[in-house]
């Protein structure tokens, strides 16, 4: 569940006036100049309707992956609890949104197997989805691509997505980070200047002959990197 809130702002409120009272007046959308493709409501239904015919199921081997990202999110919310840190309840229900989202993700793909990229998804879907509150909570906003990354990256370990295999706690993949990075919108030369920064503020080390980033463990800094 995503907190959405009507917060006033001046351009947001002027582009959804305009937007609206050119539908009025013309009976049509405006046109937006984007050359992305644009599907009708048809296509739409259609891609739905063959979507909902795959009933996607759980490999062993993606069930373990499961099994240690549920662990690892509730380990970082003891360790939360602990430190007095703010923290949401990670349940069983937790793990069943994961499995649910993560088959949804395969339906979309028109797959029968979940793999692990789905449960990835999945994962940053649950966290994005706290975040989202925790940001309208604490008055914190994201305005650099340093700290947007951070923060993306941060979310990643905490969820246990991109864990790294066989690696040890708070070691994440920098392959599936980069993937995911990559898949937001960021650049490569804005990650490789996040993780340099980063790094020489001790808050992780590249390990694994750099295919690895593991976070330095120093109760209380996470709370203080949040910009």
């Amino acid at each position: 569940m995503f907190l959405m809130l009507d917060v006033p702002s001046r351009e947001a409120d002027e582009e959804l006036a305009q937007h609206v009272t050119y539908v009025h007046m013309h009976n049509k959308h405006p046109e937006t100049g984007d050359t992305a493709v644009i599907f009708s409501p048809n296509e739409v239904r259609q891609f739905v309707a063959r979507a909902r015919t795959y009933r996607p199921t759980v490999p062993r081997e993606v069930s373990d992956y499961m099994v240690g990202a549920y662990v690892r999110m509730r380990r970082q919310q003891k360790k939360d609890e602990a430190n007095k840190r703010q923290f949401s309840h990670v349940t069983p229900r937790t793990l069943l949104g994961v499995i649910r989202i993560s088959q949804a993700l395969a339906r979309l793909r028109f797959s029968d197997t979940v793999v692990t990229d789905d449960v990835d998804e999945a994962l940053r879907l649950v966290e994005v989805s706290k975040a989202s509150l925790d940001n309208e909570q604490n008055g914190e906003g994201d305005h650099t691509p340093s700290s947007k990354i951070y923060n993306l990256i941060r979310g990643m370990r905490e969820s246990g997505a991109a864990a790294a295999e066989d690696g040890q706690e708070g070691e994440l993949s920098l392959r599936r980070v980069r993937q995911r990075v990559l898949a937001k919108g960021f650049t490569e030369d804005q990650l490789t200047k996040t993780i340099q920064e980063y790094q020489d503020l001790d808050v992780w080390q590249i390990t694994g002959n750099g295919t690895r980033l593991l976070f330095v463990e120093l109760d209380g800094f996470d709370d203080d990197m949040d910009i």
